[in-house]
């Protein structure tokens, strides 16, 4: 934190800046009677930056028979034990679980800028913590932090800037949450029922049946690409790896919603990956998981240079189809379901070769699946550049965070 005063400003230590604070306690789970009341009662899932509400109450009996304590509304509600520096501002009356404070602020302090003093510091709260087992930041030691605080209302224009930031985040986590529901009932239409189509015929993957249009081919997806993988790991070690070279891809190179992401990539020599021509990666290729995290599947959507594939993979070549089509149909929810059903049930889970193989594809008119692909990229299109605006809306937060609370930027009040 800054030694620098900026003009106008003062700094002291947190405690002489507080009128009430301490922590929380939670009455005995054994007693039926303490929960289910109308008081507010704070855990680390409910800490957000506004806090109208909690997934739990307590009864006045169960707050009695407690040491928590009832913080009024706009108190600061402040994690300072096991996971630390969660804060968030109270919109009601409400109390706390032990390690979870409540800040009632002098009326030198804004409540929401000492939210956004704690937000901007958790790491040196965390740095705080004390303890063998259970670490914690303890009420004396917090007060005894050193605060630079400006007027009262350049502190009020702060918060506000602040929260405009926050809003424009919050909105632009809500478009990414919408366009991904809208893909995901989307995938689930497109890959049924098609585009226009007003005759179906039945199509069963396991027990599960569907109906999809009648001029639909089904195949196995040996059919419609080479299946490859590292024949007998061919003494695949730890050994090979290096800290540059060909990428061996494996199921860390492919995100939750089923991305590239070499952000945490490993290398191999160039000898084991010439070792292997048959499964060197090349664009527009796809990766299957079949041992470990059954059901991720990705495309290689862009050139990545030399690259293969460790054991857990296999990798579909020479791909008959659109390959976009056959990607989105395997991260559809009928594969992952018939993975679920036929994945070894001992050891580490894994599907063999011969069982990717037998995956049932559906295949519409190469026309229509161009148009399918089509609309499933463009949502993803909209849905990373969403992700990118978001991340560039949280370094710009962090950026202002930066200079707002340390005087190093002034606003005009």
């Amino acid at each position: 934190m800054s030694e620098t005063i900026p003009e106008g400003w003062e700094k002291n230590e947190l405690r002489d800046l507080i009128s009430n604070w301490g922590d929380g306690g939670t009455p005995s789970r054994s007693k039926e009677e303490y929960f289910g009341g109308n008081i507010k009662w704070v855990v680390i899932n409910d800490i957000k930056f506004e806090i109208f509400d909690t997934k739990e109450h307590l009864t006045k009996l169960g707050f009695k028979n407690s040491s928590t304590k009832l913080w009024k509304k706009g108190s600061v509600i402040l994690s300072t034990g096991a996971s630390i520096g969660h804060v968030g501002i109270a919109r009601d009356e409400m109390c706390t679980k032990q390690g979870i404070i409540g800040i009632e602020p002098s009326s030198k302090l804004n409540n929401e800028f000492l939210a956004r003093f704690f937000e901007h510091n958790k790491s040196f709260l965390n740095r705080l913590a004390q303890g063998s087992t259970i670490k914690e930041v303890r009420i004396p030691l917090l007060g005894k932090i050193k605060i630079l605080t400006p007027p009262l209302p350049e502190q009020e224009k702060i918060a506000s800037i602040l929260s405009k930031t926050d809003e424009q985040i919050q909105l632009t986590k809500e478009i990414i949450e919408k366009t991904e529901e809208q893909k995901k009932g989307l995938m689930q239409q497109l890959l049924t029922k098609g585009i226009g189509h007003t005759e179906f015929k039945e199509f069963k993957i396991d027990a599960k049946k569907y109906l999809i249009p009648n001029n639909w081919e089904i195949k196995n997806l040996e059919d419609v690409a080479l299946i490859k993988g590292r024949v007998g790991w061919k003494g695949y070690t730890v050994e090979d790896l290096r800290t540059s070279g060909p990428l061996t891809l494996g199921a860390n190179n492919i995100s939750k919603k089923n991305k590239l992401d070499l952000k945490n990539s490993k290398f191999l020599s160039m000898e084991k990956y010439l070792e292997s021509p048959e499964i060197m990666v090349k664009e527009g290729e796809i990766l299957i998981v079949q041992r470990g995290s059954l059901g991720k599947v990705v495309i290689v959507d862009r050139p990545i240079g030399d690259a293969t594939i460790n054991p857990s993979m296999v990798l579909l070549k020479n791909i008959k189809m659109n390959n976009f089509f056959l990607y989105y149909y395997l991260c559809s929810e009928f594969i992952h379901r018939h993975i679920g059903n036929i994945q070894t049930q001992t050891g580490v889970p894994m599907i063999s070769q011969k069982q990717c193989k037998d995956f049932k594809i559906i295949i519409p008119t190469n026309t229509e699946q161009e148009k399918i692909a089509n609309v499933l990229l463009k949502l993803d299109f909209n849905i990373e550049k969403e992700k990118s605006q978001l991340q560039q809306l949280k370094y710009l937060k962090k950026g202002l965070m930066q200079d707002l609370l340390t005087g190093k930027v002034r606003v005009k009040v």
